[in-house]
């Protein structure tokens, strides 16, 4: 009888855990990976393709209405490198999402050795200037805009 009245409040513990745990919360990305997202959607569009010459300058939640002018129209503004970028999605006006703005580090002079009055600074991305990111709570990329240099 003792073995019974066990499997019952074992199965009862089951069916209440199970029941208290179908709400849970969907998954939300801290900002640990949002520059790491953020790259992988920038990269194909990089001269370089060097992380290196890239910093995040901004990396904040911020609510779909704050922002969603900001992303309106195309994804890109003047020319591009690599393929063209995806169309921005729906942004939601109550929802929560990461911004994220990345520019390209400064440009920086060659080494001494190879120093010439003539030669050009080593500029590691001379056509993108900046690029935006709106990134939801799942891990997606929903909007972008990458800004060029038109020369």
């Amino acid at each position: 009888m003792q073995k019974k009245a066990l499997y019952l409040v074992g199965v009862l513990l089951a069916v209440a855990l199970s029941a208290c745990c179908t709400g849970l919360p969907e998954p939300v990305i801290d900002g640990t990976v949002v520059p790491d997202i953020a790259w992988d959607a920038l990269a194909p569009n990089t001269s370089s393709g060097d992380r290196a010459n890239w910093q995040v300058t901004v990396a904040e939640v911020v609510t779909g209405r704050d922002v969603a002018d900001e992303f309106e129209g195309e994804a890109w503004l003047g020319c591009w490198k690599g393929p063209t970028p995806v169309p921005n999605g729906a942004i939601q006006a109550g929802a929560d999402y990461w911004y994220v703005e990345m520019q390209p580090k400064a440009a920086t002079p060659l080494p001494r050795p190879t120093l010439s009055p003539t030669a050009p600074p080593s500029i590691p991305e001379p056509f993108l200037r900046q690029a935006l990111f709106l990134i939801d709570m799942d891990g997606n990329v929903v909007a972008r805009k990458l800004f060029c240099v038109i020369y």
